[in-house]
């Protein structure tokens, strides 16, 4: 399947919101291409010896963005070709966003409605910690307004993940790349 992208794509990076499906998307997606996958929690975690949301619970959002950013730029400075999975808030770092930006770099903006990606979250096995003070509903509605604007700024390509199956957005996603 690597044929049907040209080399001029190195990454397809994968952003969003929590539980959007950024990282079985990417899985499928790295498998279906023949492309090398990494998600940014995953490689976190591997560094700090934890999950990557024990991690944020147990330091904090600053340090948690500090290690974050360092993890992004490393994996969007490699040769790829490459799946990449990032946090749902990597993007708000300005040096990730310009790597985001970058030649070769193809990003897509997976987006669910609101009450898709809460069911997906009390469904997870994952253990996600708050990142304000409110309860999950606010919570996402929060990070939805004050991320969406940077996601759809960065984005080459914007993918709706609900009610399509994984299948079905690779298949989108493929036909695109340039």
């Amino acid at each position: 399947m690597s044929d049907s992208a040209s080399p001029r794509t190195r990454i397809v990076a994968l952003i969003g919101l929590r539980a959007v499906g950024k990282t079985s998307l990417g899985r499928v997606l790295s498998s279906r291409l023949g492309w090398d996958f990494q998600d940014g929690d995953e490689s976190l975690a591997a560094e700090v010896g934890e999950a990557a949301g024990d991690f944020l619970a147990r330091v904090g959002e600053a340090e948690f963005r500090i290690l974050e950013e360092k993890h992004s730029l490393s994996i969007l400075g490699r040769s790829g070709p490459l799946v990449f999975s990032l946090g749902g808030g990597a993007t708000e770092s300005a040096a990730t966003q310009e790597a985001l930006g970058q030649a070769g770099v193809w990003v897509v903006h997976l987006t669910a409605p609101v009450d898709c990606l809460l069911e997906r979250l009390r469904e997870s096995p994952l253990k996600r910690p708050a990142l304000t003070d409110g309860p999950p509903e606010k919570e996402v509605e929060l990070l939805w307004k004050r991320r969406l604007p940077t996601y759809r700024q960065l984005a080459d390509f914007e993918l709706e993940t609900f009610p399509a199956n994984v299948d079905a957005c690779c298949e989108q996603i493929i036909a695109k790349i340039p």
